[in-house]
């Protein structure tokens, strides 16, 4: 199951084709087709699909009609329901500037203005009523863990590279995982021997290497043990714990 919302030129003096595609082609993490722009983000996981030239709900195959005719949908954004509710946030981000800088309307019979707040609204009630069906098929309730918590992973993941960019000394910024820890869903990073000093987010469980493997250590665990190493505050924003300039070696902590 998924959301789709169609677009539609504003005016009869737009772009071509070749310059949407040539406008995904300069954005990243997109690959485009002859079909589509399929977006893809591995540090956050999310992905999306702007399919080109889509049919729309009130006209059955736009596909034929020139650009220049008021009912031709050159592009639809396709974002899968059935998933956590940053996939809108993120999507969101890419679809906004995207609308803007086509000057783009919602394919609908009146030509309706997108909002950014709408396709929100409009994408998390979908996502409901995809768990509400996937649910009524029989489907195992997913994990879950509460939207703001969620949420604060998703940025954290996000915005990995531009905390990175911004630091003077070279500094780990760690992506944050999901793991299933005896059916109970907990969030942790992964910090080996050879990262270095690490900017660590707020976390329930470090994975670090040891002589037979890895191992889960709780952040409880690992703080007082933290706290004796050198630091300074970089920049305290909430649910970051500020621990800018210390290596922690994991074959030296027992357990």
């Amino acid at each position: 199951m998924s959301y789709t919302l169609s677009f539609r030129f504003r005016t009869s003096d737009h772009a071509d084709e070749d310059a949407i595609r040539e406008y995904f082609q300069t954005r990243r993490n997109f690959e485009c087709s002859d079909a589509q722009a399929s977006y893809g983000n591995e540090t956050t996981g999310v992905y999306f699909f702007f399919d080109f030239r889509p049919s729309t709900p009130d006209i059955e195959d736009t596909k034929d009609l020139p650009l220049s005719d008021p009912a031709a949908a050159p592009v639809s954004i396709d974002v899968n329901c059935y998933r956590p509710h940053y996939f809108a946030l993120e999507a969101e981000r890419e679809l906004t500037p995207f609308v803007q800088h086509f000057n783009l309307v919602v394919s609908d019979e009146t030509g309706s203005e997108y909002k950014p707040e709408g396709f929100l609204q409009d994408w998390n009630t979908s996502n409901l009523d995809g768990y509400r069906v996937a649910l009524s098929f029989g489907q195992t309730r997913p994990f879950s863990l509460p939207t703001a918590t969620l949420e604060s992973i998703w940025r954290w993941n996000f915005t990995r590279d531009e905390r990175q960019q911004v630091l003077v000394e070279p500094i780990y910024v760690p992506r944050v995982f999901l793991f299933n820890v005896a059916g109970a869903l907990k969030t942790g990073i992964v910090w080996g021997d050879d990262a270095g000093p690490i900017l660590m987010p707020e976390v329930d469980l470090v994975l670090a290497p040891r002589d037979q493997g890895l191992t889960f250590f709780s952040m409880q665990e690992l703080l007082p043990i933290l706290s004796s190493y050198p630091r300074w505050m970089i920049k305290p924003k909430p649910g970051i714990l500020s621990l800018a300039a210390f290596v922690m070696r994991s074959r030296g902590v027992t357990t």
